[in-house]
């Protein structure tokens, strides 16, 4: 099913999946582009439906067993609980705007309960109520209210919403304190930013206010470097009300940033959130990166970490655990991060506190992949085959393994010719390291392998193309002055060719689309209703009055 948009003069109607919305042009905010967002939200929250459902029905079945054992009744918060799938989940759409994507969760998704779809906007609210109506009255409330306000007034255990979703027109980072608690345990915090800029390093210090770290301008790879940020900050909004995160697919999409997280109310686990981030410290002379962890597991935690993790009974026995600030070090290597590169010797770049952890959850993933090949359950995602493309390569990448080495950038740090990336990717594979590109840049090379290794391989390659005399006291000059230990030139084919367990060989089978039309970026903010009646009545008289010279000139011709 494909999005389909009619316009008039005044009106914009829009199908999309099996939603249809229609719209003052310019009153309320839309953005065809965002599709993708819309129909990998519809996947991933049918998904979590019936997951969620499966979780509820084995803690239904458990309480009851043990009700029996104990020979008592349910207790009435035992019932509520209980009834949870039966009754369906809840949803809010904070900032809805036309109401589309409340429309298609209620429409699309099996077992949805109460949908909410929320805008302060009074335009917004009206366009919302009529899509409502014209949806045949689909089961969705319309809701005026500010996002932060609604949410707060569902914060409350017996209020609180199974998914709550927020894709507002920039960054979320007002939002997102308001939204942990307004999540239920085990609910699902769905999140957009699109203010790439700030993420992305041109202004630093809006970062560090908006979201509690200094983006970092110049970085290889700032893209995932942004999905980190984000997903530190609202570990902190969570960990401050006691609870925990857990990603469960973050991506960059495009020219935005959408992240799908469970909340937990797993107090056990609150001390493990210092080895969910660390600090970054990027060389960028020659590219190369160091990670430094928060914190540093203790010898007991080592001993009891699993058993932590999944026992809720050892909430008494934590005084135990503790942890040990890491100074200047990285790793449980501990190798010291001193001011300068230990490849090149230019000074490092730091940044942070960043999520560290995995960004996505590879079971899930892989489960979303293999439901888009179910062209019955997939018939109204317009943009099915540019969301698979994304879960392909997110499905390759090392899960494990924070950020990446960006190979034309440190090809540009020797001056050297571009090395293909499939020799670097093969030569580490033989080797025994595990090695994947990422969905943030086709040119990213992300491996467990040591950085020396790496830089060892581009000495090679160098041998083998030759360079001009690098500067003196470049990064060039430093790293090619240095000869090859771990690998030699002879030990490498610079023509092999590297397929990852699982890829799909088929040339056809894109992995990185290209956009589908030009202006494929944000999209105009809204204008409101005032604002956009003034345009299209100035649009009228235009229009009038070109008609006007077009009849005179056609007098006078004839």
């Amino acid at each position: 099913m494909t999005t389909t948009t009619t316009s008039t003069r005044d009106w914009e109607t829009i199908v999309e999946g099996l939603a249809k919305v229609q719209f003052r042009k310019g009153e309320v905010f839309y953005n065809p582009v965002q599709a993708v967002n819309r129909d990998l939200s519809v996947l991933v929250l049918q998904d979590f439906v019936q997951t969620r459902r499966a979780e509820l029905e084995e803690a239904r079945r458990k309480r009851e067993l043990a009700a029996e054992a104990e020979k008592r009744e349910l207790s009435g918060r035992e019932k509520a609980f209980n009834s949870i799938a039966q009754e369906g989940f809840t949803v809010l759409e904070g900032l809805s705007a036309t109401g589309l994507r409340s429309i298609r969760y209620k429409k699309e998704i099996e077992g949805l309960g109460k949908v909410i779809a929320n805008d302060i906007d009074d335009t917004a609210y009206e366009a919302i109520r009529r899509n409502i109506a014209l949806n045949d009255g689909v089961e969705v409330d319309a809701s005026m209210m500010d996002a932060v306000e609604i949410m707060m007034k569902h914060r409350t255990k017996q209020t609180q919403f199974h998914i709550v979703d927020l894709d507002p027109y920039g960054s979320a980072s007002v939002l997102l304190d308001s939204a942990v608690q307004a999540v239920a345990d085990g609910g699902m915090l769905c999140v957009t930013c699109t203010d790439g800029p700030v993420l992305g390093g041109n202004s630093p210090e809006v970062c560090m206010y908006r979201y509690g770290a200094m983006s970092m301008k110049g970085s290889s790879f700032v893209h995932e470097l942004a999905l980190r940020i984000i997903m530190a900050s609202i570990q902190r909004d969570a960990n401050r009300y006691q609870r925990v995160v857990e990603p469960v697919l973050c991506v960059f999409i495009d020219f935005y940033f959408r992240l799908f997280i469970r909340v937990h109310d797993k107090k056990v686990q609150l001390k493990l959130s210092p080895l969910r981030v660390g600090m970054l410290y990027q060389c960028l002379g020659c590219y190369s990166y160091e990670v430094q962890p928060l914190g540093v597991k203790g010898s007991k935690v080592d001993a009891h970490l699993d058993l932590l993790i999944s026992a809720e009974n050892l909430r008494s026995e934590l005084d135990w655990f503790s942890f040990e600030l890491l100074q200047g070090s990285v790793r449980a290597a501990r190798v010291s991060v001193g001011s300068a590169c230990q490849h090149c010797g230019k000074p490092y770049t730091m940044t942070g506190p960043v999520w560290i952890d995995r960004l996505y959850d590879p079971d899930v993933v892989k489960r979303l992949h293999g439901t888009l090949e179910d062209e019955e359950s997939t018939k109204s995602l317009k943009m099915k085959d540019r969301v698979k493309a994304l879960l392909g390569v997110v499905l390759e990448e090392l899960p494990d393994v924070p950020f990446y080495y960006n190979m034309p950038s440190m090809i540009h740090a020797l001056n050297a010719n571009s090395i293909p990336l499939s020799a670097m990717f093969a030569t580490l594979a033989s080797h025994g390291y595990r090695v994947s590109q990422a969905h943030t840049n086709p040119n990213a090379c992300k491996t467990n392998a040591p950085l020396e290794l790496v830089w060892d391989i581009l000495r090679c390659w160098v041998k083998r193309h030759p360079v001009k005399t690098p500067q003196v006291n470049s990064s060039a000059e430093a790293i090619l002055s240095k000869e090859p230990t771990l690998v030699q030139v002879d030990q490498i084919n610079f023509n092999a060719k590297y397929f990852p367990p699982g890829r799909n060989k088929d040339p056809k089978v894109a992995r990185y689309p290209q956009n589908p039309t030009k202006g494929w970026g944000p999209g105009t903010r809204a204008t409101g209703k005032r604002q956009a009646e003034n345009a299209n009545e100035e649009l009228g008289e235009e229009q009038k009055r070109a008609k006007t010279d077009d009849d005179a000139r056609e007098r006078a011709e004839s």
